[in-house]
């Protein structure tokens, strides 16, 4: 499987591709451990907060122990995403995204935006 992720500032905002990040792996594990495949360095997320796993043409979310995930205003264990649905996963939304001609082929785009400001700076940090 490989998962673009593109990052969003905050709601609203557009697409910055220099924080685009192409991960290939079947199971991505987010957190802000040094062993996750997308580590992100923000108070809300756990250290292994959540994993992704394809599920064809879609993607399951599940929180690990410890971690939330948020449908809407409910709290929820796991949620499979299909093309235009969304999770909170601690301070992001991710959301699963139909693949676009602007980035690097990828079989799903998960657009992850900042719920809370100063969300994606640390992203980016976490990158370097």
């Amino acid at each position: 499987m490989s998962t673009l992720f593109r990052f969003i500032p905050r709601v609203g905002a557009s697409i910055d591709p220099r924080q685009d990040r192409l991960i290939e792996d079947t199971a991505i594990i987010v957190g802000r451990a040094p062993d996750c495949g997308l580590r992100m360095k923000r108070d809300g997320l756990r250290f292994h907060h959540a994993v992704l796993r394809e599920d064809g043409a879609n993607i399951w979310v599940e929180a690990l122990p410890g971690g939330t995930l948020k449908k809407g205003s409910a709290e929820v264990p796991n949620v499979h995403l299909a093309v235009g649905d969304s999770v909170r996963i601690g301070p992001f939304i991710f959301t699963l995204v139909a693949p676009d001609e602007t980035g690097p082929p990828a079989d799903h785009v998960v657009t992850v935006t900042a719920a809370e400001e100063g969300a994606i700076d640390e992203a980016a940090q976490a990158k370097s």
